[in-house]
């Protein structure tokens, strides 16, 4: 009833209520080392759109799942998130936080006392400290000649080069081979 009395119809209002995608879940922690592809993964499904949100906020990719190349402006390290959308109702929902550590690659930096004389000994070592080492003979890195911090060559009979890889500690980053 209004102020001149008069009685208006009754009317109804809809809302429609939009369900809310499932939440994805990014599959997590993801720890690489520089150079290596960073693999981002999810449970995405029912989605009509899905995208992953990096670190500097840029909407990245448009899968569950993507790739992303080392040396590419979205190869980042930080928090990632993974968002699945109803393109049709604008609902979405998002995952939990996924942190992605990227870790340097180290450089070997191998040493050694020469040169030597004919038949003599080689003292090897590098200047990398506190890790593991391989020593390698050939460059395709099939015979181990040491697992230690340095070694001694005998009896070298002519120019010889051996390659070093070393794994810092707390990191699953391994060098390149250094000759």
């Amino acid at each position: 009833i209004d102020f001149n009395g008069c009685t208006s119809l009754d009317t109804t209002i809809n809302v429609v209520v939009n369900v809310i995608p499932t939440a994805p879940t990014a599959f997590g922690p993801v720890t690489i080392c520089d150079g290596d592809t960073l693999f981002l993964n999810s449970n995405a499904i029912g989605c009509d759109s899905t995208y992953w949100l990096s670190p500097l906020n840029n909407i990245v990719g448009n899968a569950g799942n993507i790739a992303i190349l080392s040396g590419t402006a979205d190869y980042l390290a930080g928090n990632w998130q993974v968002f699945c959308m109803d393109t049709v109702s604008g609902c979405f929902s998002s995952s939990n936080i996924l942190t992605v550590s990227i870790n340097p690659v180290p450089i070997a930096v191998p040493v050694n006392n020469g040169p030597v004389c004919v038949g003599g000994t080689a003292t090897i070592s590098t200047a990398f400290a506190f890790g593991t080492y391989a020593w390698y003979s050939d460059s395709l890195l099939t015979n181990l000649v040491s697992n230690n911090f340095f070694f001694f060559a005998s009896n070298i009979t002519s120019d010889t080069t051996f390659y070093l890889v070393t794994t810092p500690l707390f990191s699953a980053c391994p060098s390149a081979p250094a000759p």
